[in-house]
């Protein structure tokens, strides 16, 4: 998602379900305090800046804890495109072993405009390797599980709107 600028924003996020949001902006804060059941965490990457495999290691900890204490993850940048979908095709290659080019694909369809930067592309692919590297497990997907998976973030997509 884009930065939320003001407290309406994130009212509207918390009223979506959103328990935990995840600012990627460096020293920009959202106006998080005193919004009631709202967590908040920082992961400050510079504008413009790809996330590095550590930053994104840090996300999929946030990720994990967060699903543990049953909280719903909101992530976003400036634009919600760059940063957070470099975060978001991490998640799918972490969480649900897809391939890098096969998770960019998913976003770029949900997010049209997300993932514009060969640096983008290069970011999630460094996160691959590192997975890869220390845990050579089977990834990717079958045709017909990606077009289920798509199917579905476009319908929670649609109804969050």
């Amino acid at each position: 998602m884009a930065f939320p600028r003001h407290v309406e924003n994130l009212k509207f996020v918390v009223n979506q379900g959103i328990t935990h949001l995840v600012t990627l902006t460096a020293g920009k804060k959202p106006p998080v305090d005193g919004i009631a059941r709202l967590r908040w965490t920082e992961i400050p990457i510079e504008e413009f800046g790809n996330p590095t495999v550590e930053q994104i290691k840090t996300f999929i900890d946030v990720c994990k804890r967060s699903d543990k204490n049953g909280e719903v993850i909101g992530i976003h940048c400036r634009q919600g495109r760059g940063r957070s979908g470099v975060m978001l095709a991490s998640y799918l290659v972490h969480f649900h072993r897809f391939l890098p080019d096969q998770a960019m694909n998913v976003i770029r369809m949900i997010r049209p405009g997300s993932l514009d930067f060969e640096e983008h592309e290069e970011a999630v692919g460094k996160y691959f390797e590192y997975l890869t590297e220390s845990n050579p497990l089977r990834f990717g997907v079958s045709g017909d599980v990606m077009e289920e998976f798509i199917e579905a973030a476009k319908e929670a997509t649609k109804n969050a709107l």
